[in-house]
């Protein structure tokens, strides 16, 4: 892969260990930054990212380019609360099978159970944790990633899991906390 800006790894097990995210999130941010009249091509540059990477929805990105990418965007944009306004406008259908999944489900429960046991085959540095009790609890992580590098991200996983969970149930469910 081209797109890390970092040190050249040195095996296999090293690649291994890069978290990898279907870069859907990317994709949006690229297409919120064109219509803003933003040029994207020196952004994409800066975080080590090319435009043929960001055309093509089958490429996998390094969720550290993401995390950089989701960063220079919200400054362009003056956005520093673009994983918010993300969340808000995007269709849900764009996650695919992680809408999907959770869409085909019999109650919301099901739906987080879902969630958080195909989650990483959106995103592999993000664990979603979910339990069940008096209330439903929806914890995320990070695995590979250091948490303190990263707000916009996910702060759209957040808001965007609250979104669908409403869409889901028709109802406007609201988070004790965040």
């Amino acid at each position: 892969m081209s797109n890390e800006t970092s040190q050249p790894l040195n095996s296999e097990q090293d690649l291994a260990s890069i978290p990898m995210a279907g870069g859907g999130l990317s994709r949006l941010a690229i297409a919120r930054l064109k219509s803003a009249g933003v040029p994207v091509v020196p952004l994409l540059r800066r975080v080590g990212l090319t435009p043929e990477l960001i055309a093509n929805p089958e490429e996998r990105l390094i969720v550290r380019s993401q995390i950089k990418l989701l960063d220079e965007a919200a400054i362009a944009l003056q956005d520093d609360c673009l994983g918010f306004t993300l969340a808000r406008d995007f269709d849900p259908r764009a996650l695919g099978l992680l809408y999907y999944v959770m869409a085909s489900s019999q109650t919301l429960g099901d739906a987080l159970k879902r969630v958080a046991r195909y989650s990483q085959t959106t995103n592999e540095a993000l664990v979603v944790r979910y339990r069940e009790g008096n209330r439903l609890i929806i914890n995320l992580s990070y695995s590979g990633v250091p948490r303190h590098s990263d707000r916009h991200q996910i702060e759209f996983c957040m808001f965007a899991a609250l979104r669908i969970c409403r869409v889901l149930t028709g109802r406007n469910l609201v988070p004790q906390h965040f």
